[in-house]
């Protein structure tokens, strides 16, 4: 099956691209260090598996340059596979800058024997010069058969002719420079398209037009087809590489998509792209207008595929891939009963509000896979943090992240989330993916259909995400929204509290636009914090316009624009003297406010949190006036030089059992609190950390929770 380069031009609200699905590229894990630097994943995933381009401790260096003895080796392990060039030997002395005892001898001298590499002419090969793209292409269009004396690969203009056939070939990269030198990457690259191209042999000399042999494919071949097309020619994989094989895969979604295998194992696997994504229900009128140019095969011999249309009823059985993906089951089947019924009508069933629905087609516009992804709404009941593993609980089933990569992962989670959560989720291949909730606090006014109005405003009814709760007119408190937008849960009591860290914060404020008629934005601040139970989470930080019963008759400032004298109308952080509205100055100074409010955030409180809205309580600092029973916080702690007399400013500090320490990964956005018993080794973050403090009497302190330095 072809990749679909072609997406429907007209898409409606129900037929929707969203960045949050789960969609996309899936490649095996690399096995570097450094993946993450790596654009060319499936080239390097490629070459690496069938042993061409090895690390170096671990890490590929994907911009190292590649030298000319590198570029020997590679050759020689592209020919001959590991084993055969391992097994090379200098059994010449060749240049006067290669001895017969360098590790590269035996692949430089093949190369140099092959016709593959020269010296410079007098007597050298300075092996650890950089090799340019055009050298590199040349030696790898030799390795395909090319005659170099034959096609000008020699002489002045042998760059101009190596680039017009690796161009052509596609085996160098058009906005490649092929006069400068070349990194590991763009090789594995070159060498990977290699492994496609045509092996070439030379024909019979044609006098009449030229005085040259013409180069041709090798055809009449049939053995070790690598793509399953039996197309009578012979590429290079099938040639030096006769296990590997590029074949129609399958995700745990049942996605399509194309897989290289080598020795039967799959060593890299992308999806392909499909023809439409509906996440809403989406009615066979609609999809007839936006589909009419697909069609469903019919199973039948003769018979002519079928036109997604809505005007006429069909019977027949088509030769599709229906796969049902949910949290209960994954069901699959290769052909469909279509029986009295249009074909619009047919897909258009499959959708719902929270459903997604995808739809791929070959290279002709028939639908050959549907992909049914159905969710289901619930809580998250537990998450358990271990040494190198996050367990989270959901609808009775505990599903592993495993953060030291030991371990094979069984949930994705698409962001932060703690226990209490709503989340929307579904299973597939035994791997639970989980979505996060928006919420909208207010009242539902009205139900028309699958459509909610809500204190004004309307909001589609997840009606096919399993588990959404029977809703009425009245009822109140937070709605609950999918990846979606759409309604699937209503919370009544989401009130919590507890000791938050801040661990960063932004403040939003864009002022009205009166020429276009757009209202402002903000001022608002958005916080993620890491709770004392080690939970994470982003919300919206409470506000409150200052009165003049809250200013009081003394004067005060903004403790983030010392020059600024805080009155009534002015908008805070509520419980704080944060401003981030200053109302005598207006949108001249609110965006600046906002955001330097959001940055005196960046500490520990205690909270309250509602929906999504969190309120910020200060506590006070440790002194030597500590309250009994009160709590207090003490910043940039040195933890490790308090396991001894535990004494710190004059006060002493109780570390105990009872003490929890939370630390947060700003890479995973995930929260994780360890007791006293089970702290990791080298964990970073004692040395400044921030400690929340119960006193028990004016001296002296036990440790509630020590938050540490996340940076």
């Amino acid at each position: 099956m072809g990749i679909i380069k072609r997406a429907l031009t007209l898409i409606l609200s129900a037929v929707l691209l969203l960045g949050g699905l789960v969609l996309g590229v899936s490649a095996t894990d690399l096995p570097f260090t450094d993946a993450d630097q790596i654009s060319n994943t499936e080239a390097v995933a490629v070459m690496n598996a069938v042993g061409v381009f090895q690390g170096s401790g671990g890490a590929f260096s994907p911009a190292g340059i590649l030298t000319r003895e590198q570029a020997a080796k590679i050759i020689c392990y592209m020919l001959g596979g590991q084993e055969e060039a391992e097994a090379i030997s200098a059994d010449e002395y060749l240049f006067t800058d290669v001895a017969s005892t360098r590790w590269s001898a035996p692949y430089i001298a093949y190369c140099v024997k092959n016709g593959i590499l020269s010296g410079d002419g007098s007597g050298k090969f300075d092996p650890e010069a950089p090799l340019t793209g055009g050298a590199f292409a040349k030696m790898l269009l030799v390795a395909l058969g090319y005659d170099p004396s034959i096609e000008g690969y020699t002489g002045s203009d042998w760059i101009l002719n190596v680039a017009s056939t690796a161009l052509a070939l596609g085996i160098a990269p058009q906005n490649m420079n092929l006069l400068e030198a070349l990194n590991r990457e763009d090789a594995a690259q070159m060498c990977y398209k290699t492994l496609v191209c045509d092996m070439v042999r030379y024909k019979s000399v044609n006098e009449i037009f030229t005085d040259r042999p013409a180069v041709g494919k090798v055809e009449g071949y049939y053995e070790n087809d690598y793509n399953e097309t039996r197309d009578g020619v012979q590429q290079f994989c099938e040639a030096y590489f006769p296990e590997l094989r590029l074949v129609t895969a399958y995700d745990n979604f049942g996605r399509p998509g194309r897989g290289w295998l080598w020795s039967g194992k799959t060593v890299y696997y992308v999806a392909h792209t499909p023809v439409a994504i509906l996440t809403s229900r989406t009615d066979a009128d609609t999809l007839a207008v936006d589909l009419s140019g697909y069609f469903l095969r019919d199973r039948s011999l003769y018979a002519v595929n079928k036109r997604i249309s809505n005007t006429q009823n069909v019977s027949f059985n088509a030769n599709l891939n229906l796969t049902f993906v949910g949290p209960e089951n994954t069901t699959a089947q290769s052909s469909v009963a279509i029986v009295g019924r249009t074909t619009a009508d047919f897909l258009a069933e499959l959708t719902g509000n929270g459903c997604q629905v995808e739809l791929y087609a070959d290279e002709k516009n028939v639908i050959t896979d549907v992909v049914v992804l159905r969710y289901a709404v619930d809580t998250v009941t537990g998450i358990t943090i271990a040494p190198g593993k996050i367990a989270y609980t959901v609808g009775g089933t505990s599903y592993l992240d495993y953060q030291s990569g030991y371990g094979t992962d069984t949930v994705v989670v698409d962001r932060p989330i703690k226990v209490g959560d709503t989340v929307t989720y579904t299973v597939a291949g035994g791997v639970a993916y989980l979505y996060s909730t928006a919420q909208v606090k207010g009242t539902l006014t009205a139900v028309a259909g699958d459509t909610l109005q809500i204190s004004g405003l309307t909001y589609p009814l997840g009606g096919g995400v399993a588990g959404v709760p029977d809703l009425t007119v009245e009822d109140q408190g937070v709605f609950c929204l999918d990846q979606f937008g759409n309604v699937v849960d209503l919370r009544t009591d989401t009130r919590t509290t507890g000791y938050a860290n801040v661990v960063n914060a932004a403040g939003i404020y864009t002022p009205a636009d009166q020429e276009l008629g757009l209202p402002a934005v903000g001022p608002a601040v958005t916080v993620t914090v890491v709770t004392a139970t080690g939970s994470s989470g982003q919300y919206q930080a409470a506000l409150h316009t200052l009165t003049a019963a809250d200013l009081g008759r003394g004067e005060r400032t903004a403790a983030n624009a010392p020059t600024v004298r805080l009155e009534p109308g002015d908008v805070v952080i509520r419980n704080t003297d944060l401003l981030v509205y200053d109302a005598s100055a207006g949108d001249a100074t609110a965006a600046q406010l906002t955001a330097s409010a959001a940055a005196g955030l960046k500490t520990v409180w205690l909270y309250v949190l509602e929906g999504n809205e969190i309120t910020f309580l200060p506590l006070s600092q440790v002194g030597t006036d500590m309250r009994e029973y009160t709590p207090y916080l003490a910043t940039d702690v040195d933890v490790t030089a308090l396991r001894g007399a535990n004494v710190m400013d004059g006060y002493v500090l109780n570390l105990d059992s009872n003490t929890g320490y939370v630390t947060y990964d700003m890479v995973t956005g995930l929260g994780f609190r360890y007791g006293s018993t089970d702290l990791p080794q080298g964990l970073s973050g004692l040395e400044h950390a921030q400690v929340v403090v119960l006193a028990g009497g004016t001296s002296q302190g036990s440790a509630l929770v020590v938050f540490l330095d996340h940076t």
